[in-house]
């Protein structure tokens, strides 16, 4: 290099934003030609572009803002179903046993709040995504995993053991009570118990920390567990619903994990159009 060129350098022009620019494109640029395992590997430019693990598992991540925009959106929409429900005569009273003397839009809005704090966290760590660049893929895959888990629910009911009248919201509330609890049971029984959870195992030191990937599994496993016993509190629920349940929110977990938070919410959605809007309908009117 000229000595112009060195003064250049040395006069701290490195930190000039197009400079870094050029670094950054470039070393990425080596990253992909001179990778381990290829002829003419270089351990530099592997340092250079060396990232998060969470955001390596994640290349494909859609910027936070979207992905903040997209719960909005799924926020306001448990709120305005929440809003066209209360409308009902008695529509408050569907709310009752989960939120009790609560007002149902002060819920949801309470959960919008614990939503944007656990999801937040969760994001920053590069361990999941609200919405994800492939969220049409994830929907489509948790839509069709959740109808089969439906159709083999409606059979239990018809086949295995015969559920009570009570557990169905009637027509057509239905179709404004359910994606607005099914909100509520994303936001407060996954990702706020997976946040704290993950919190704490942020907080342990990395070198005394074992495998990332398989503390949020087993992190996943344990959150899992949680609503098939707070099920078998409130219902006395029988094994096969707890063991439903657990194998339910396990496979919804996993999606979170693979997909996205829009992916299990979608998850959700589809398995109560099929168990308790759809087959709902049937079952309170012709089987009671």
């Amino acid at each position: 290099m000229s000595e112009e060129g060195l003064s250049t350098w040395s006069r701290g022009d490195l930190c000039d934003p197009g400079r870094l620019g050029f670094v950054r494109i470039f070393s990425a640029r080596l990253h992909r030609t001179w990778s381990p395992g290829r002829a003419g590997y270089c351990p530099l430019s592997s340092s250079l572009a060396a990232r998060d693990p969470g955001e390596e598992r994640h290349a494909d991540r859609v910027n936070e803002r979207q992905q903040y925009v997209a719960f909005g959106g799924l926020s306001l929409a448990a709120a305005v179903f929440t809003g066209l429900l209360l409308l009902f005569p008695g529509g408050a009273r569907f709310f009752a046993p989960y939120f009790g003397t609560i007002p149902p839009l002060l819920a949801i809005a309470i959960t919008t709040a614990l939503g944007f704090v656990s999801l937040g966290f969760l994001l920053s760590r590069g361990w999941f995504q609200i919405r994800a660049a492939n969220t049409l893929r994830g929907v489509g895959v948790a839509a069709a995993v959740a109808t089969i888990f439906g159709i083999w629910q409606a059979c239990a009911d018809l086949f295995v053991t015969r559920f009570g009248k009570d557990i169905n919201v009637p027509a057509p509330q239905s179709v404004l009570f359910y994606p607005a609890i099914g909100y509520v049971v994303e936001v407060l029984f996954h990702a706020l118990p997976l946040a704290v959870l993950l919190f704490i195992v942020a907080r342990v030191p990395e070198q005394r920390r074992p495998n990332t990937a398989a503390l949020i599994w087993l992190c996943i496993v344990f959150v899992a567990a949680l609503e098939p016993v707070l099920v078998h509190m409130r219902m006395g629920a029988s094994a096969y619903v707890g063991a439903f349940v657990f194998v339910f929110t396990l496979v919804e977990l996993g999606i979170f994990r693979r997909y996205d938070f829009v992916s299990m919410y979608a998850f959700r959605l589809v398995f109560y159009l099929w168990w308790h809007v759809i087959w709902g309908y049937v079952r309170l009117r012709w089987l009671f």
